[in-house]
């Protein structure tokens, strides 16, 4: 996948996510433990954030969590 084919797909995946948000936000969500949908929102716009500020100040000495 291309990098616009790649941000196509992150866009619609985000649209759908933002239509679940004016739902109940104290709703569980399967699979997820005991998180509730204001977590689950929490938890990936962090991740956005910390994923677009990499990008915005070109870094590239991300190294993954050990396994």
């Amino acid at each position: 996948m291309d990098t616009p084919d790649y941000l196509a797909c992150l866009r619609r995946d985000l649209d759908a996510f933002e239509g679940c948000l004016s739902g109940d936000l104290v709703a569980p969500v399967e699979h997820c433990g005991d998180w509730t949908l204001h977590d689950l929102a929490d938890h990936l716009g962090r991740g956005n954030l910390w994923s677009a500020a990499g990008v915005t100040e070109k870094r590239g000495d991300h190294e993954p969590e050990p396994g």
